[in-house]
């Protein structure tokens, strides 16, 4: 693996079996037997987020046990990253049923504090247990307060506890010195089945599968979708050699739920992972590497998004998982090429998730792009300051942020490119070995970004086309050559399409392949949903209010955005009325020019109609939902550093 990234993560199977594939095929031997096999693993039940197997959280005499998320620190290279966990406290027990099912499973979990309980004056140590009956099956008895180095600030992981032959596991907190109130935790609290699956090689009907998201990118700048400047020529090649779907969709304006319906394949409201208070991929849903796994294939991400990480449990169904932070993308395809160099003896599918158009910071060897407009972090932050103004409704000349904002278009242009040549690299490489025959590869992103568009700046806070539109690309095997699409395709039915074409045609899940003219075509009539928690609304004083809940319905015809009421943003103040906005897109394709609503016209009707379509929409979503943890307050954070809340 090629040094240098930050904030990586790798399973300890993952890095021996990627060793071990170096040491003996990059010699001419066979594989081993041992590596032949691939170890899956199962999350059959989180005690934390799942109420079946809990227990009671309260008990009489000791104070409630919550279902949290902490963290020990914000320094994300130890092992403190934000984690759910049941907060027990200085002193508390909780008895948990071990299911018949469950008894060739094992318990995984950690325990810690969380880092506030390492800020205050109050210090002492916490013993943790886990008992069966009266057999300890661990033990770790920890220090909090100020005088513990911040190097070990960090979660403490158990040994993986067989369940075999016990009815029920107790989980005791114990207060041994020190006084005052303390987060101690138990977290993860994960009941996991290992099994062996023999790995496949990749042949022509079941291909590797190469696929790409690119953070960030909407469609219209690529020029395979019209855009004049030669910004993406692998891209565009790609798109040539294979079917681009002119109209793709994403799901929503930002990561974390859109990427959540790429991997599961539903949209935001049946996943649930709409804002921080939702923030983990939930276990319930069998994921896309999760199907690959069971089929055969060896799986890898990398992703320089922190939001799609391991700890919010994207990494399910995946044997390798490098975690970035913000790397550019030289690095994540020199990283990705080497893994696939210890795998291409077996089928394999890798995701690369790239984020340069994210960062507006291309490196040095894209800078001349910038048409001299390239100025660092300094332009970007001056951007976002004027941007905060204009917001809090401050702003009086509005010439200086459209200035930079088209120097934001060409920094993002230049990173664009970037991406673009992490793409022909890989592309490239995969030629190199010889498999270009029998790899697949998928390319898009997970949402758009704004230039003033609509009046708004990057993303997550609308849902207008530049958010949403983004490029959907296939090309390999099992796909036309030079096909271009013009039915409109969401880019979360890439799930269907891989599942029910290339890994398992008999399976019985209903789903859109886009390959299928059809069914696309079905799909393509039905009403568009899309959401955020992230909307930005113009509020009565003059304002805006951040955070908002904003969904919309698009049909070929028209568009409805819908802001329902929400409370007071602040004490003292008065709750935010609903805010609807409906357009007429066959005389205003771009969305420019919201029909007024006056009561009893023809418009208002329509526009209440299409909100009934949007409530029943949400409706439909949560039947399907499983229960869902909030992210806590490090998450919030880590969202507020990234520009997604105000």
């Amino acid at each position: 693996m090629s040094p240098g990234a930050d904030g990586r993560k790798r399973s300890a199977l993952a890095c021996a079996l990627v060793a071990g594939l170096l040491t003996s095929c990059g010699q001419g031997d066979k594989p081993t037997e041992s590596q032949e096999q691939m170890i899956m693993e199962e999350v059959l039940l989180s005690w934390v987020s799942q109420d079946l197997g809990r227990g009671l959280l309260t008990q009489e005499g000791q104070r409630a046990i919550e279902p949290t998320t902490l963290a020990p620190s914000k320094r994300r290279q130890l092992d403190s990253s934000p984690l759910p966990c049941l907060d027990m406290g200085p002193h508390a027990s909780l008895e948990l049923s071990v299911q018949a099912d469950h008894k060739d499973a094992s318990l995984r979990l950690a325990v810690g504090f969380d880092r506030e309980d390492y800020q205050g004056p109050s210090e002492g140590t916490i013993r943790f247990q886990v008992r069966a009956g009266e057999e300890v099956l661990f033990e770790s008895t920890l220090a909090y307060g100020p005088e513990v180095g911040r190097g070990e600030r960090t979660w403490t992981r158990a040994p993986l506890i067989p369940l075999a032959g016990y009815e029920s596991l107790t989980l005791s907190t114990e207060r041994l010195s020190g006084e005052g109130p303390v987060h101690a935790a138990f977290a993860l609290l994960e009941v996991v089945r290992s099994r062996q699956r023999p790995r496949t090689q990749a042949t022509i009907e079941q291909p590797n599968i190469v696929f790409l998201v690119i953070d960030t990118l909407r469609s219209d700048h690529l020029g395979c979708y019209g855009y004049k400047k030669p910004i993406s020529p692998r891209i565009d090649a790609l798109a040539s050699a294979g079917t681009r779907f002119n109209d793709g969709w994403a799901s929503s304006p930002w990561t974390w739920p859109s990427t959540a319906s790429l991997l599961t394949g539903l949209s935001p409201a049946e996943h649930g992972l709409l804002s921080y208070d939702a923030c983990y991929l939930a276990q319930d849903f069998e994921t896309l590497p999760e199907h690959l796994q069971q089929a055969g294939w060896t799986t890898g991400a990398f992703s320089a998004n922190p939001l799609v990480h391991p700890d919010k449990d994207f990494d399910q169904g995946f044997e390798s998982f490098e975690t970035y932070e913000w790397a550019h993308g030289e690095v994540l395809a020199g990283d990705a090429m080497d893994w696939i160099d210890s795998v291409a003896d077996y089928r394999f599918f890798a995701y690369v998730h790239l984020t340069d158009p994210h960062q507006y910071e291309p490196s040095e060897a894209f800078q001349h792009l910038t048409e001299g407009g390239f100025q660092g972090p300094k332009d970007g932050a001056e951007l976002r300051r004027l941007f905060g103004q204009r917001l809090s409704g401050k702003e009086t000349d509005p010439a200086p942020i459209e200035a930079l904002t088209q120097k934001a278009r060409l920094v993002y242009d230049a990173t664009v490119t970037e991406s673009d040549a992490a793409v022909g690299a890989i592309i490239d490489h995969i030629a190199q070995l010889g498999l270009s025959d029998r790899t697949l590869f998928v390319l898009t992103s997970d949402h758009g970004e704004e230039f003033l568009d609509h009046g708004m700046l990057y993303h997550g806070n609308q849902l207008h086309r530049e958010l949403m539109a983004v490029p959907l690309i296939m090309a390999g095997p099992g796909v036309p050559k030079g096909k271009v699409i013009t039915e409109r395709a969401e880019n979360r039915h890439l799930f269907d399409t891989l599942l029910t074409r290339w890994i398992d045609p008999a399976s019985p899940i209903e789903g859109t392949d886009l390959l299928d003219p059809i069914a696309l075509k079905a799909a393509a009539s039905r009403p568009l949903f899309s959401t955020t928690s992230l909307g930005i609304v113009r509020d009565p004083n003059g304002g805006f209010s951040p955070n908002r809940d904003m969904h919309a319905v698009r049909t070929h015809k028209d568009l409805l955005i819908w802001a329902p009421p929400a409370a007071a943003p602040r004490k003292g103040r008065d709750p935010l009325p609903e805010v609807r906005w409906y357009f007429d897109l066959e005389k205003d394709p771009q969305a420019q020019h919201p029909i007024p609503l006056a009561p009893n016209a023809k418009a208002e009707q329509r526009a209440d109609d299409l909100q009934d379509s949007i409530a029943r929409w949400l409706a439909h979503g949560l039947t399907r939902q499983p229960a869902l943890l909030g992210g806590g307050s490090s998450t919030r954070e880590a969202l507020d550093a990234m520009g997604y809340t105000k």
